[in-house]
């Protein structure tokens, strides 16, 4: 589904808009909606396994990227190019620490699946 939904916005979205410099910003946009939709998949499973500290981390960790890279762009160069270049980067780094906290889940994961 993500896969469909990131083409989507790479080859159809363009046509709906008529700002060149928007239209430029999609494969971004596309880039941000894939690690933040596996940051939220990740925080739905801490969710699911009552673990609601690492939720608040990997949420806290990435809104206090969102919010730091947000300003420090604002205040060096405030483009629209690099306020998304900032929260993909904010959205790699929530995906990041989801990730490294999920790593020693995974194994146990598989071994308890049940069909």
């Amino acid at each position: 589904m993500l896969l469909i939904t990131v083409a989507l916005v790479v080859l159809i979205a363009p046509f709906f808009s008529g700002i060149k410099e928007a239209i430029a910003l999609l494969p971004l946009v596309a880039f941000i909606l894939v690690f933040d939709d596996l940051r939220d998949m990740t925080t739905a499973y801490f969710r699911g396994r009552e673990e609601m500290h690492l939720e608040a981390i990997v949420v806290i960790v990435g809104n206090l990227a969102i919010t730091g890279f947000g300003f420090a762009v604002l205040l060096l160069r405030p483009t629209p190019f690099n306020y998304t270049i900032a929260y993909a980067a904010s959205s790699i780094l929530g995906w990041a620490v989801a990730t490294a906290l999920l790593k020693r889940r995974i194994p146990n994961f598989l071994k308890h699946f049940k069909k």
